[in-house]
């Protein structure tokens, strides 16, 4: 039985209860930190205290066995030739393992706590990679630790990541050099001074040039050149490399880390959930605007029978055992199921403790959005320095 209930005008305290919970859920989606200090309230970043704690079950067993050794073990060659399957076929690779790092320097601005350098880096399809590097004032005559700070899906690029534009929340290359890190923040394809007359984050062009390869593997390539242009400089350790990135910034650091073994320590902030159970699955393979690979558009299409080749534990699983933190929000909207990495954080922990390594894999959830809250920043400062910051350090591969 169905009870209409007569409508009756709100009170002030019911109109202020709603104003209250509709900004609670704009915090919660966009990661913005509300703080009502009139009314004796303030929403502060808490985090889950045990994996535990997140309610959702182990991954479907099935998911692993086709990347498996006739041993039963993870089979990390198969699962690279099956994620370069997804990167496509990149131009000229002989002729660019030949080629020595190319840099232009553009000019530089001297601030208060460290050096922003403007270059370009050439990599092997010719197109010149803006980005800029910041030195920390405070360096000594030592060779120190660096970080490749890549960027979220946003038009400023490079810009946010070393403080110029956007939400400072992901100024974090700006933070890092003032904590004593090389810093190099490129711009990715359709980003920043990559932007092409079709606008931010379109790939037609691209995909005109190159129709075989991917956006994804470009980055990859970018990315990796970029670790080739660290390496040249004389105030970088090429032995103490890591890599930090949110949202798309961060699948690009997961990436590179698990295609180069030069990166020591990778730190990752709302990057991905599990493609698997992901309602909005067709994100990965688009057929218009940001096409992040065209290889996976048979399996994620609407109506597709054949089941994705690789997921993220797959991904991760080639970065074992170098150190990996990664953070989450509990209510991020960008995904459907962004409690999803908790379960790859369990299959993966058995990888890492399998090599005696469970205490570099670090995986924390937070109460918020798509955001990086201060207090997850410096948590993950924190792992970066544990690794980077004394030569000493090292992990074995």
């Amino acid at each position: 039985m169905i009870t209409k209930v007569g409508s009756r005008k709100a009170s002030p305290r019911s109109l202020l209860f709603r104003v209250i919970m509709l900004l609670i859920v704009v915090d919660a989606c966009l990661g913005i930190s509300v703080a009502f200090y009139e009314l004796g309230l303030k929403t502060d970043v808490t985090f889950v205290k045990s994996l535990a704690d997140i309610e959702v079950g182990p991954i479907n067993p099935a998911a692993w066995p086709d990347l498996l050794g006739t041993d039963g073990q993870l089979d990390e060659m198969q699962v690279a030739e099956t994620l370069s399957l997804t990167l496509g076929t990149p131009p000229n690779v002989r002729e660019y393992e030949r080629e020595a790092v190319r840099i232009e320097w553009l000019g530089e601005e001297k601030l208060s706590t460290h050096k922003r350098v403007k270059l370009t880096y050439g990599v092997r399809d010719g197109e010149p990679v803006p980005a800029y590097l910041l030195v920390p004032n405070s360096g000594g005559t030592r060779p120190g630790p660096a970080v490749l700070a890549l960027h979220q899906t946003t038009d400023a690029g490079k810009d946010e990541v070393v403080g110029i534009r956007g939400n400072p929340d992901f100024a974090y290359g700006k933070e890092l050099v003032e904590r004593g890190y090389v810093v190099l923040a490129p711009d990715a394809i359709t980003a920043g001074e990559r932007i092409s007359s079709a606008g931010p984050f379109n790939t037609d062009s691209f995909y005109t040039v190159y129709p075989d390869w991917s956006a994804l593997g470009k980055m990859l390539q970018d990315h990796q050149r970029g670790i080739d242009v660290l390496e040249t400089l004389a105030t970088v350790d090429p032995q103490r490399i890591g890599v930090i990135g949110h949202s798309l910034g961060g699948q690009n650091a997961l990436f590179l880390a698990a295609f180069d073994q030069r990166v020591k320590v990778v730190v990752v902030n709302c990057a991905y959930e599990r493609i698997e159970t992901d309602e909005g699955r067709e994100r990965w393979s688009r057929t218009f605007n940001f096409i992040y690979t065209p290889h996976l558009r048979e399996y994620v299409r609407p109506g597709a029978e054949r089941r994705v080749p690789w997921d993220f534990q797959h991904l991760l699983a080639l970065i074992e055992p170098r150190p990996l933190f990664q953070s989450f929000g509990l209510y991020d909207c960008t995904w459907s199921h962004p409690r999803t990495p908790a379960q790859i954080h369990a299959a993966l922990h058995e990888l890492y403790g399998g090599v005696g390594k469970g205490e570099l894999l670090h995986t924390e959830f937070f109460s918020g959005g798509h955001g990086f809250p201060v207090e997850v920043r410096a948590r993950a400062y924190e792992f970066l320095d544990r690794f980077l910051m004394t030569p000493a350090v090292e992990v074995e591969q």
